[in-house]
């Protein structure tokens, strides 16, 4: 499995804060910039609003860190994927396994 985790990948956190007349500011904040594997899972092509929308789903495995939640976006190849959910794999606290939803273009 180690020799599998190729892919650099950034996860990050949303941070929530509050601007000098208490509004909230949402930023992402990076928390995690670890090796992984990446396996596409199934993609489907549908139409919306005369649009066009794609769904692509990918397995992400990473080496276990318990602070890692469906919360946090994965950033990989210009690319943010929300993370659908987070696997224990076989509850060994070696490897986790992301389902991810890939979303909009990094800009």
């Amino acid at each position: 499995m180690i020799g599998e985790l190729k892919h650099r990948i950034k996860l990050e956190q949303l941070l929530v804060e509050k601007d000098s007349l208490e509004q909230e500011i949402e930023t992402w904040q990076l928390a995690y910039e670890v090796w992984a594997d990446i396996k596409p899972l199934s993609g489907k092509e549908y139409f919306k609003a005369r649009q066009t929308k794609n769904d692509i789903m990918v397995q992400v495995t990473i080496r276990y860190r318990p602070q890692i939640h469906n919360r946090m976006r994965m950033l990989f190849n210009n690319q943010i994927y929300e993370i659908v959910s987070v696997i224990n794999v076989n509850q060994e606290n070696r490897y986790l396994q992301l389902l991810c939803k890939e979303g909009v273009d990094l800009v």
